[in-house]
């Protein structure tokens, strides 16, 4: 419930990421609009930091628009 307006910029990125993955229908590979007891969550902590390695290794070479 905090607003944006008072959060850093890592705490803002922080949230993103979080909304991100817990989106319906987050998945980044694949498609599936489904829903299901038996997997298990998008959002594994314990391999966040290899995640955002991921992330920030593809980020150098991205351009972002906004028209």
């Amino acid at each position: 419930m905090t607003r944006p307006e008072t959060l850093t910029d890592i705490q803002r990125a922080d949230r993103f990421y979080y909304f991100q993955q817990h989106a319906f229908g987050a998945l980044i590979e694949g498609q599936t609009f489904g829903t299901a007891t038996t997997t298990p969550p998008g959002l594994n902590l314990l391999l966040l930091e290899v995640t955002l390695s991921a992330a920030h290794l593809r980020l150098p070479s991205t351009f972002i628009e906004h028209l």
